[in-house]
């Protein structure tokens, strides 16, 4: 018989290891620190990220296949590199929320 392992939701969680099965979605998505780690957009659809909180420290990884997905960023979101990306089919955006801001990246191309 398989033991059941629990892990910490608050504190250090140690190494962990293996993977995780993305949330799919065709519909808008809100992301937000309790949102899935891994989210895929299917659909040309609003894709908004809400602030975090203090104290708070997030990474989440959404899949785009669909170019005429949009992204809005909340207040205290800023694009790497200080530009507003353009949104592609089959790209990524990376969100890391660290107690008072977030930082977004798109990456596109091949």
């Amino acid at each position: 018989a398989e033991s059941e392992v629990k892990i910490d939701k608050t504190g250090d969680r140690g190494t962990l290891a293996g993977f995780s099965v993305p949330t799919v979605t065709s519909s808008a998505v809100v992301i937000t620190g309790e949102s899935s780690d891994d989210t895929q957009v299917t659909g040309a659809v609003e894709i908004s990220v809400e602030n975090g909180g203090a104290n708070e420290s997030w990474s989440k990884v959404v899949s785009i296949t669909d170019a005429s997905a949009t992204i809005t960023l909340g207040s205290n979101w800023a694009w790497v590199g200080g530009e507003v990306p353009t949104v592609e089919s089959n790209c990524i955006l990376v969100l890391y929320w660290c107690n008072t801001f977030g930082k977004a990246n798109l990456i596109v191309g091949g």
